[in-house]
């Protein structure tokens, strides 16, 4: 693995571990808003608790697809989201719950506004991304091999080394796609 790739996922695991467990959110009541707890504002649950950990870690094995964006946003926001369908209407009615009562009138903005948050808790799931089991083995092998100087390595020692690097590179691409998909899930287009 190249030195500023290690570099880069060596810091980001030192930052993962000081950050600890999110903090209670702050907010309006209503969406959040204002909360940037996990990067993003206006992502706070309603009742103002702090963000469901069990949830992120959840929604950090689904895909980047819209299907599993759609699953997240229930999982995330789902109690304070209501569609309605109308016979001979054509697009359906959103209400979302303001803390007092169903808001249709302002349903659909608010609705988009809401969506929008789930971009900021997708980039909370690189927390919970592990390396696979082959992976994780790769890198515990390779862990007394990656200690020696590299021209002290046995030849196995070396195929041990190379093959925890690369392993190390995988989990790093897999967290760099996480928050390149968290980024463009905020756009309005997703």
């Amino acid at each position: 693995m190249p030195d500023e790739v290690a570099a880069v996922l060596k810091e980001a695991q030192r930052q993962a571990a000081a950050y600890g467990d999110p903090a209670p959110l702050s907010g309006d009541g209503v969406t959040g808003a204002g909360d940037d707890e996990d990067g993003e504002p206006g992502t706070a649950p309603k009742d103002l608790s702090q963000v469901d950990c069990n949830i992120v870690r959840h929604c950090a094995g689904l895909d980047h697809s819209d299907t599993d964006n759609a699953e997240r946003l229930l999982a995330h926001f789902g109690e304070d989201l209501l569609v309605r369908a109308q016979s001979k209407a054509r697009r359906a009615a959103f209400a979302v719950w303001t803390g007092t009562h169903w808001d249709i009138e302002t349903g659909e903005p608010r609705a988009l506004a809401i969506a929008q948050n789930v971009g900021g808790r997708i980039a909370l799931e690189v927390d919970f991304i592990e390396p696979t089991e082959a992976e994780r083995h790769a890198i515990e092998s390779g862990l007394k091999a990656c200690k020696i100087a590299e021209e002290e390595r046995t030849p196995a020692q070396k195929r041990l080394a190379k093959l925890a690097e690369a392993a190390q590179a995988n989990v790093a691409r897999r967290v760099s796609r996480r928050m390149t998909h968290a980024v463009s899930s905020k756009n309005k287009a997703k």
